[in-house]
């Protein structure tokens, strides 16, 4: 197993930074998938109180998405690899950091109330800090790509959003 995910890691790493970026939008859509059949085995319901924000137009939806994507990689990335890394027990252990920022992560869906939310975010968390680790390891800026990739995602709900629940 520790072999397949070295294989994986080198081919990650190797890949051109476009498709690295549409792999991990990708996967992370296949995550959001299971969304729906968990909240129903579950019996999960989402609360949002942001419906405000969703009833602001398209543009300025993607606009907001900006500063919001920034906030979300710096605090719940950026930062968490920086303090942990400032241990000497934390320094050659990504895992454990990836796994870390991840909980801190879902932990806003806790405040949501969606139980499968805290799964999915969870999940996304953990592909948001591996895009952080092979950033690093591509000699990019960590805090670029993963804005991107959350912009990105942001960009696709909302425009799914408003297509089809407007």
């Amino acid at each position: 197993m520790k072999n397949i995910l070295q294989r994986i890691h080198a081919f990650s790493v190797k890949l051109l930074i476009v498709w690295f970026i549409l792999i991990i939008l990708v996967l992370d859509y296949l995550i959001s998938l299971i969304y729906y059949p968990l909240s129903n085995i579950i019996n999960d319901t989402f609360y949002s109180n942001n419906q405000g924000f969703f009833s602001l137009p398209l543009w300025l939806q993607i606009v907001l998405s900006i500063p919001s994507a920034y906030f979300i990689t710096i605090l719940h990335l950026w930062l968490i690899f920086k303090i942990f890394r400032h241990f000497k027990y934390f320094i050659n252990k990504n895992f454990i950091i990836i796994i870390i920022s991840s909980f801190l992560l879902c932990l806003y869906s806790l405040f949501l109330g969606s139980y499968t939310g805290i799964i999915i975010t969870f999940l996304s968390g953990l592909l948001l800090g591996y895009s952080h680790i092979v950033a690093e390891e591509k000699k990019l800026s960590p805090v670029l790509i993963v804005t991107i990739i959350i912009f990105l995602e942001m960009v696709i709900e909302n425009s799914i959003s408003y297509t089809f629940y407007k």
